[in-house]
């Protein structure tokens, strides 16, 4: 598995490589993850166990939780200047803000409370900030720096509660939608033909669809590396090694109450994850992560429903560690309410899966 994830890695455009899975409906995969959840429950005998795995994260970081709460114990140097905005903050005092703040634009947006990629725009200018801010008037916003770094990848932490020890179980390379210019062929042309890009025409922005690639150049077509954006996830577990776990025990360490997530970060190059001071964290998610290697294209969907079983058991391990100590977590009934405000987030500013 891991020669053929390296070969992967290689390819001039591994965005063209899909798996027999990946585009099925979101709910092959997330009805099984919900079944292994509620065995797990049944096992622990707390429907909300998962609310135990990350005590520092609203309900475990499944939903509902602060991203910016968070982020902001990270190490400054290791997280996107951020301002955070709270409901209906006028046009004029953001821009001020960003100012003083030495921020421009591009910039990206998205609710503090939310995952899954939803609600997350870049920003070019204050006409699109103002747009972005009508549709979410009523939501915490956070406005991040634009992040020059080349590469992106998925990197998910497990620590031991009892030691502090902490693994890495996934790292995944998150490649944003292009494509393989030929010399001859407009964007528009080489999208219809490319097995992916075919799929998220609506993404691409309508001023480069009559553009010609010269032949070889990668066209970049997206900024995002959501998976319901395009982009192509593929697995780089053959790097971990002792000194990248080393680099994000580091980068961990002020996440107090933090045990089981992915951190979404930015690098120049994939070696610069042994490094702290060279990683920028974008974004940190908790019981709602999945281990986003599953999506590469070598991958079957048994294989998938597997690393699901592994890391939700992962979850259960770590939660029972943590309700041994306390059993002071949100109960059934607040789950219910904040499950519904939840749902009414989600219909009001179309969701976008991960």
């Amino acid at each position: 598995m891991q020669k053929e994830a390296k070969s992967q890695a290689t390819l001039v455009d591994p965005t063209r490589e899909v798996n027999s899975f990946e585009f099925l409906p979101s709910w092959t995969l997330q009805i099984p993850m919900v079944l292994i959840a509620l065995f797990w429950a049944l096992r622990l005998g707390r429907l909300n166990f998962f609310s135990a795995v990350n005590p520092s994260m609203a309900f475990g970081g499944l939903f509902m939780y602060s991203k910016s709460e968070i982020m902001e114990k990270l190490a400054p140097s290791n997280r996107p200047q951020t301002l955070i905005l709270k409901p209906n903050t006028p046009e004029d005092s953001i821009l001020a803000q960003l100012k003083s703040l030495n921020m421009d634009f591009p910039l990206f947006a998205k609710p503090d409370l939310g995952e899954r990629g939803r609600g997350v725009s870049k920003l070019n200018s204050p006409k699109e900030l103002a747009a972005y801010l009508d549709h979410f008037a009523n939501e915490t916003l956070l406005l991040q720096e634009s992040i020059s770094l080349h590469q992106e990848y998925g990197v998910f932490v497990l620590k031991d509660p009892k030691t502090g020890k902490l693994q890495i179980s996934s790292i995944t390379a998150k490649i944003p939608l292009q494509v393989l210019g030929d010399g001859h062929s407009k964007v528009i042309e080489l999208c219809k033909n490319h097995p992916r890009a075919s799929r998220y025409l609506h993404e691409i922005p309508s001023d480069l669809l009559e553009y010609v690639p010269e032949k070889g150049q990668i066209q970049k077509l997206s900024d995002y590396g959501n998976h319901c954006r395009g982009a192509a996830f593929v697995d780089q577990r053959e790097w971990i090694s002792p000194e990248i776990i080393q680099s994000f025990e580091q980068i961990c360490a002020p996440l107090d109450g933090f045990y089981y997530g992915r951190l979404d970060v930015k690098v120049q190059e994939l070696a610069d994850l042994a490094h702290p001071e060279q990683i920028k964290v974008l974004e940190i998610n908790g019981a709602n992560s999945e281990p986003i290697h599953l999506y590469s294209s070598h991958f079957t969907y048994l294989e998938a429903i597997e690393e699901l079983i592994n890391h939700i058991g992962y979850m259960a391990a770590i939660a029972r560690i943590n309700l041994r100590k306390t059993s002071a977590y949100p109960g059934i009934l607040e789950l219910i309410r904040n499950l519904k405000r939840y749902s009414k987030l989600q219909k009001s500013s179309g969701h976008r899966g991960s």
